[in-house]
């Protein structure tokens, strides 16, 4: 899947759907990067890999990108 393109998965009665992202006056091919086997990750996207797997199986209900980076999450936990 294309770094501008996100799916959202088949439920019961409703094919699967493909979003495509495009911005006006800005680049739209792939990165650079994408055809490259070995790049070093921004720490807020490494930060946001360690959120993923601390939440397992969680739901994030929102993820604000800011200058195309993760800014913040809003996730769901068990209330204590």
């Amino acid at each position: 899947m294309r770094e501008d393109q996100f799916a959202v998965p088949a439920t019961p009665g409703r094919e699967r759907l493909l979003f495509r992202e495009h911005k006006f006056g800005g680049e739209n091919g792939p990165r650079p990067e994408s055809g490259k086997d070995d790049f070093l990750l921004k720490h807020q996207v490494v930060e946001l890999f360690s959120l993923f797997n601390k939440i397992g199986n969680g739901v994030v209900a929102a993820l604000e990108i800011k200058r195309g980076l993760p800014f913040r999450a809003t996730f769901e936990e068990p209330a204590a």
